[in-house]
C-alpha cells in the first residue's frame, strides 16, 4: 500500500523550514547589504586612485604631491575642488562655498532646501549632530559619482604634511547613513596613497578631527574592511 505524509509530518516540516528561514534571512541580507556598501567603497576607492593616477599623468610628474590637485596655485581648496572636478567623473558637481566646511548630501540631489537635514548615526546608534542639528560630510566642494556615490574634498595641512581629505557617502542620501557602513573617511598622502584618516586597529574609532560631521566614527574603517579583503567583518 503506498503511503503518504501525515498532516501533522507536514505542519511540523513547514514548521522547521519556518523557523529556519527566520533566522537565516536576516543575515543574509544583512550580509547582502554589507557587501553592496564594501561593493560601493571599492568603487569610489578605485575612481580616486585612478583620478589620482590621471593627475599625474596628465602632468607629467611621478609625485602627487606637485600636481594642481595637491599644491594649488591659489589655495588648498581650489586643489580638492580642480582634482574632482578634472579627474573624477560625475553626474552632478556642487562646491559648499568657502564658509561651510560641512557640505549636506541632499544638496547634491538639488534638494529645494539647501539646509535639509540628514539623520547619521554611528554604528552603536549614536546620532551625529553640529551645533545646527544637521550633519554633513566634511569639506568644501562636493560632486557625484556615476555609481551614484557623493565625494566631499577638503585639504589640511602644509607642505609634506598636508593631506587630501575626501569623505564618502558610498550611496549619496540613501540608507542607513551611518559611519563605517556607508561612511567613509580617505587621505590621500602626499606621494598618492589613499589610506584611512587615522592608523587605528578598531573600526568605529571617534574623531575630534571630523567633529559635527558624518565621517566622525568612521575611522578605522576603511583599513578594516582593506584588511580583510575589501569585507566588512564589525
Amino acid at each position: 500500500m503506498k503511503k503518504g505524509f501525515t498532516l501533522a509530518e507536514v505542519l511540523i516540516t513547514l514548521t522547521i523550514v519556518g523557523t529556519i528561514a527566520v533566522l537565516t534571512i536576516p543575515q543574509v541580507m544583512q550580509d547582502y547589504k554589507y557587501k553592496l556598501y564594501t561593493t560601493q567603497l571599492k568603487k569610489v576607492y578605485s575612481e580616486i586612485s585612478n583620478g589620482i593616477e590621471l593627475a599625474k599623468n596628465t602632468e607629467n610628474t611621478d609625485d602627487f604631491f606637485e600636481t594642481a590637485s595637491f599644491n594649488a596655485t591659489s589655495d588648498a581648496q581650489h586643489g580638492a575642488q580642480y582634482f574632482l572636478t578634472n579627474y573624477i567623473k560625475n553626474i552632478n558637481d556642487y562646491s559648499c562655498g568657502a564658509s561651510n566646511t560641512r557640505c549636506i548630501t541632499a544638496k547634491i540631489r538639488g534638494a529645494e532646501e539647501p539646509d535639509v537635514k540628514l539623520n547619521y548615526e554611528s554604528l552603536d546608534g549614536t546620532q551625529i549632530e553640529n551645533d545646527d542639528g544637521k550633519t554633513g560630510l566634511y569639506g568644501q566642494h562636493c560632486a557625484q559619482t556615476k555609481t551614484g556615490a557623493t565625494i566631499c574634498a577638503g585639504f589640511t595641512g602644509e607642505n609634506t604634511d598636508a593631506r587630501l581629505i575626501f569623505t564618502v557617502d558610498v550611496n549619496g542620501i540613501n540608507a542607513p547613513n551611518t559611519s563605517g557602513r556607508d561612511v567613509f573617511a580617505l587621505f590621500v598622502t602626499p606621494d598618492g596613497l589613499i589610506v584611512d584618516a587615522e592608523d587605528v586597529d578598531k573600526c568605529g574609532e571617534e574623531s575630534d578631527y571630523f567633529d559635527g560631521t558624518a565621517a566622525k566614527y568612521s575611522l578605522g574603517c576603511l583599513k578594516s574592511i582593506m584588511d580583510n579583503d575589501w569585507q566588512m567583518e564589525y
